[in-house]
């Protein structure tokens, strides 16, 4: 059995992704790589957070003046990056 989790992200993300700079799009990649090794206990550098309120269940990753929402399937292996967008944009 495999532990690995599988991601995916979503259509309106990958736009934004393909908006960014090659430097920017390798970094949020990498955080999201590193999001995932957090998630299975692994000793990574990634700010994470577990949001609250409106945004229940989700984690927001920061990344210089980008952030990423994502949403953990445990039961599915499954992450889905819901958005990724700069911070003034990103929780609209």
């Amino acid at each position: 059995m495999s532990y690995e989790f599988k991601v995916k992200i979503r259509k309106h993300c990958k736009k934004f992704l393909k908006k960014l700079s090659l430097k920017d799009r390798k970094q949020v990649l990498s955080k999201i790589r590193d999001f995932r090794g957090w998630l299975l206990g692994e000793n990574v550098n990634v700010d994470v957070k577990k949001l609250k309120g409106e945004w229940k269940g989700f984690y927001r990753i920061r990344t210089g003046k980008i952030r990423i929402l994502l949403k953990v399937y445990p039961e599915d292996r499954l992450i889905i990056v819901y958005d990724a967008d700069y911070r003034e944009s990103v929780y609209k």
